[in-house]
């Protein structure tokens, strides 16, 4: 992931903290800053797709790396979805 889209999301999950906050300490009239915050969210979107277009065909992720099962757990020594740990 490029550093830019790394540090916008950050920004974004620092709006989104604060407007959690805001709401706490104020109430109904806080203000709000994830309203402009959301960039970040939405160039991940795209940058995702465009990752996703250029892996050859019939290779869903890299080598290596960790990969879902159908019982939605993940491979590779993490809990799968009926609770044991792998390996």
């Amino acid at each position: 992931m490029p550093r830019v889209l790394a540090a916008l999301l950050g920004v974004a999950g620092v709006g989104y903290a604060f407007d959690s906050v805001a709401t706490v300490l104020v109430g109904h009239g806080a203000p709000t800053i994830g309203e402009f915050t959301f960039l970040g969210e939405v160039l991940l979107v795209v940058w995702l797709i465009v990752w996703s277009r250029r892996l050859p065909r019939g290779q869903a992720h890299a080598p290596g790396s960790w990969s879902m099962t159908a019982a939605g757990g993940m491979v590779g020594g993490l809990l799968v979805g009926s609770g044991l740990l792998l390996p």
